[in-house]
């Protein structure tokens, strides 16, 4: 389960000018679900994951003896706040990172415009997940081959031929 609409975030900064500089990542893993409402939807998902796996046909494969420290078969029982703590002390990222290189007004923090072009730096285009202002629902490589084709098709226009 992963919470697709996360408002917790993180950043990616220039440490200088110098491109072979490495970037400054925080992921805010310290506080990775530093808003609440990031933690509620996860625990609701998990909640409704376990009420899933005591429902018929799939309770009937699963063995309710079997014991393991993380794979307690009485955490449906454990309430709202306990559940929250589990989800903290477990959660990690898919390791999609996006939206660090966002598509937006450079009066509103931008970094790319709706042709992917670089502010300030002629000729340079960004093309890939990390212009989205958010990140998608679905798989990050579809909506990236999406915007690729669009990208061709506008360079293939401005090519004179």
């Amino acid at each position: 389960m992963s919470e697709n609409r996360p408002l917790s975030t993180g950043s990616v900064l220039l440490r200088s000018s110098n491109p072979f500089d490495l970037p400054i990542v925080d992921p805010n893993l310290i506080s990775y679900l530093k808003a609440p409402e990031d933690a509620v939807k996860l625990m609701r998902g998990v909640r409704l994951l376990l009420k899933i796996a005591q429902t018929e046909p799939l309770a009937g494969y699963l063995d309710g003896n079997f014991r393991r420290p993380d794979l307690d078969h009485r955490t449906h029982l454990k309430s709202d706040e306990e559940m929250i703590q589990l989800v903290r002390e477990r959660v990690e990222t898919v390791y999609h990172p996006a939206s660090t290189c966002r598509m937006a007004p450079q009066e509103m923090n931008g970094v790319v415009d709706s042709q992917l072009r670089v502010y300030g730096i002629q000729g340079l285009r960004v093309c890939d997940a990390s212009v989205y202002p958010w990140i998608v629902s679905g798989h990050t490589a579809g909506a990236c081959y999406a915007m690729a084709e669009k990208l061709a098709d506008a360079l293939k226009v401005s090519i004179p031929t």
